[in-house]
């Protein structure tokens, strides 16, 4: 349940931004 994942989406990374991801909504 508490699994966060950090995931960084390529647009993104260029401005150093990640989506922390909980639970299965990867």
């Amino acid at each position: 349940m508490s699994d966060c994942k950090r995931v960084a989406i390529y647009p993104y990374t260029q401005a150093n931004l990640s989506v922390r991801v909980c639970g299965s909504a990867a």
